[in-house]
């Protein structure tokens, strides 16, 4: 009988295989952030001697690449969807804004037919990103 009582007494929690488990997952997140591809975008934003800086209100951004690819929040979309975007995005913010930073080879018919698109969803204010020529 002293034999039961001895192991129940002395009842412990070993934790030494836990932390193992943590320091583990720890090194393994470590080691796969540091190899997660940063994506950039190259554009040649025209320039322009008459820039002025926008005030901070809520718009949001589209990106178009020498190549003509249309990106948004990250991913590649359709010119056809961007006025898709443009009215979930004027339902939430009637007075937003959108932004459009294009590459200076892309010809000024596409940049119209951005800007029609855009407006389609109903925002009204369309602001062109370039570079300070000054």
């Amino acid at each position: 009988m002293k034999r039961w009582r001895d192991r129940e007494d002395s009842l412990e929690l070993d934790l030494t295989p836990m932390l193992d488990v943590v320091f583990i997952l720890l090194i393994f997140f470590i080691i796969t952030a540091s190899f997660t591809e940063n994506r950039s975008i190259q554009l040649e934003r025209p320039t322009s001697s008459t820039a002025e800086k926008q005030d901070k209100r809520d718009s949001f951004s589209l990106y178009v690449t020498a190549d003509s690819r249309y990106i948004l929040n990250g991913e590649d979309i359709q010119l056809s969807s961007i006025h898709l975007y443009a009215k979930s995005f004027y339902l939430k913010n009637s007075d937003g804004s959108a932004i459009i930073h294009i590459d200076s080879t892309v010809s000024t018919g596409g940049l119209v037919d951005i800007m029609d698109e855009i407006r389609k969803g109903g925002i009204k204010e369309i602001a062109i990103s370039t570079e300070s020529g000054a």
